[in-house]
């Protein structure tokens, strides 16, 4: 991977640990943003802390759930009050990977060095792909779908109202994957794999809240992500 090199000239060389607070301020992530991603991280983080099931590497699935979202700034609606540097990095990426916001987090995540596995892990999560989660035997896929599942924008809240909070958000988008014939389907999916989850750890679904979780956000801040 050759040097990454910002605007504002902070340097990222492959090799190097950076900070994940800091990389969000380098492709300016706004807050609202980077917190969904640290809740979503920290979802899984409560889950393995508890964890007695199938191997996880919990670095790699940290890797990928604080970077899975970096492209949703292209789709973000624009506040009047938002700043000119973040205005200026959703046109910089709008132009160079397009709208689909899902394609932008891949390369962002390519950029900043993931593996072919975690690409993999970060499309293979995705509500869509609920199906084939719930019948796969990879379990950093079925926890990183269903943390991803529990964040809504403004908090953690229990599977099936936050999917059905979402269902509402997206209600005006056809064909959205909240939006399909297969939507049904997929959150029933979605709660399948809950219980495939709890069976490998000490958790009840409701103990993982807004309160629980600020603990691993906490130590989130300082995550350092390896620039392979």
């Amino acid at each position: 991977m050759s040097t990454v090199i910002r605007e504002n000239q902070l340097i990222i060389r492959e090799n190097q640990m950076a900070n994940i607070t800091g990389i969000y301020k380098l492709y300016g992530i706004p807050e609202v943003l980077q917190m969904h991603m640290f809740r979503v991280a920290a979802i899984a983080d409560q889950i393995l802390s508890v964890w007695h099931g199938p191997n996880i590497d919990r670095e790699s699935l940290m890797r990928v759930l604080l970077l899975h979202d970096m492209g949703n700034i292209v789709k973000m609606d624009i506040e009047p009050s938002e700043d000119s540097k973040t205005r200026a990095v959703r046109e910089k990426y709008l132009s160079k990977f397009g709208k689909d916001d899902h394609r932008v987090s891949h390369e962002i995540a390519k950029e900043l060095g993931l593996s072919n596995n975690e690409l993999s892990l970060m499309d293979g999560k995705i509500f869509i792909k609920n199906d084939k989660t719930l019948l796969s035997n990879d379990y950093s896929r079925k926890i990183g779908a269903y943390a991803d599942q529990r964040a809504a924008p403004d908090g953690v809240f229990p599977l099936l109202t936050r999917l059905r909070e979402a269902q509402r958000r997206y209600s005006d988008k056809p064909g959205s994957s909240m939006n399909n014939p297969r939507t049904e389907k997929l959150i029933e999916c979605a709660l399948e794999i809950e219980k495939q989850l709890m069976v490998y750890c000490d958790l009840d679904p409701s103990d993982i809240t807004n309160t629980s979780v600020a603990y691993f956000i906490d130590h989130l801040h300082t995550f350092e992500v390896r620039i392979k």
